[in-house]
């Protein structure tokens, strides 16, 4: 009897799809504002689902930014929450959540959040205060029914080829000028 529920259940899997989560990547970049950093994440949609929602510096139940996130921008149609108690316990993260259909974050496309923070670019890029310590951009997406979320880590921008170039040639540049000088 076992073996037949067993032979219907995967029929049936096999006849409606096998459930399918959501897939993701993101990066950070980061611009100095007086004592705080202006981030901006990129997420991008690496699966075949559209995405509905987006948790930064999250996993269930635990929050992994000490100071409170300030200044969230969001992508047209997503509006954000900040997540999180705060104090010695708990710290923040932030929730964004599209507003309808036509707002998802489609297979293959991307999309920016945005939100001001006292943490330095490598406090965000390191780990949390949670023992074992898992990075402070570990994430979550979710597709659009909520049931099936994937979790991944934001971490810093890596330059470009060509933008490491330039500033390399730029600073070759300013050492010749300089030498000319003295």
């Amino acid at each position: 009897m076992n073996k037949i529920f067993a032979a219907l259940v995967l029929t049936g899997a096999a006849a409606f799809g096998v459930a399918q989560f959501p897939s993701a990547t993101g990066s950070f970049t980061s611009t100095p504002n007086g004592g705080t950093f202006n981030y901006t994440i990129t997420v991008q949609n690496t699966g075949s689902l559209n995405i509905a929602q987006f948790w930064f510096a999250w996993i269930p139940d635990l929050n992994f930014m000490i100071p409170l996130p300030t200044a969230i921008g969001s992508p047209t149609g997503w509006n954000p929450i900040v997540t999180g108690l705060g104090g010695p316990f708990d710290g923040y993260g932030i929730q964004w959540t599209a507003t309808g259909a036509a707002n998802y974050l489609a297979a293959g496309a991307s999309k920016q959040f945005t939100f001001t923070s006292a943490m330095t670019p490598a406090e965000l890029a390191g780990p949390s205060f949670y023992n074992p310590h898992p990075p402070v951009g570990t994430s979550f997406v979710y597709e659009p029914s909520l049931a099936f979320g994937s979790q991944f880590v934001v971490t810093a921008a890596v330059p470009e080829p060509a933008t490491l170039a330039t500033v390399g040639f730029g600073l070759a540049l300013l050492r010749r000028r300089r030498r000319a000088r003295g």
